[in-house]
């Protein structure tokens, strides 16, 4: 099960855009905040303006050295932490015939952007090219899909940003074959 997080506002509840706290008598944003799923604590990471959350499907998580590399997990706070340097911050795959990480944004919504980052060389040799080259793909039923771009230039601690400008509600990168690894996938509407 997903976490979901929601807040009450004149009755109605919502997604908040912006979470803050009190501390010392200051309002402030907190750098990292928790919720519990299915009786789990799981990391939540405060949504950026405009950031779309969903769930996701990979082809396999990576278990080779430092692994399992589970940053996809739940609602993918691993991937949307700007961290991009422990198993619980990134995504990869074991080396397998279509490799592939999908996002579920729940239902169809109109996608601006989508941002990816490497995982740094300096984290188990990963690096950009296993990022660059992967294909992005949008789909509103989950089986017909639509080549967005293919990822070129993507360099480590750099988001690359994919302009989209269409609905969707699964975004997929992957590829015929090999290796593919993520530190960093946000969505925005």
């Amino acid at each position: 099960m997903a976490a979901v997080f929601s807040v009450r506002h004149a009755g109605v509840w919502k997604a908040p855009t912006a979470i803050h706290v009190k501390d010392a008598g200051v309002w402030k944003a907190p750098t990292e905040a928790y919720v519990k799923s299915g009786g789990v604590w799981q990391q939540y990471w405060p949504v950026a303006a405009g950031e779309l959350l969903a769930t996701y499907t990979v082809s396999s998580a990576f278990t080779g050295g430092g692994g399992p590399y589970t940053g996809h997990t739940g609602t993918g706070a691993g991937l949307r932490d700007g961290l991009a340097a422990a198993a619980n911050t990134v995504w990869a795959n074991n080396s397998e015939p279509n490799p592939f990480i999908r996002a579920d944004l729940g239902s169809s919504k109109a996608i601006a952007r989508i941002e990816v980052m490497p995982i740094p060389a300096s984290f188990g040799g990963w690096g950009a090219s296993y990022l660059n080259g992967n294909t992005v793909s949008g789909s509103t039923d989950g089986s017909s899909y639509t080549v967005i771009a293919t990822i070129s230039g993507a360099v480590e601690g750099s988001y690359k940003v994919i302009t989209v400008g269409a609905t969707y509600r699964y975004i997929k990168i992957g590829k015929a074959s090999g290796d593919l690894g993520m530190g960093e996938f946000r969505i925005y509407s």
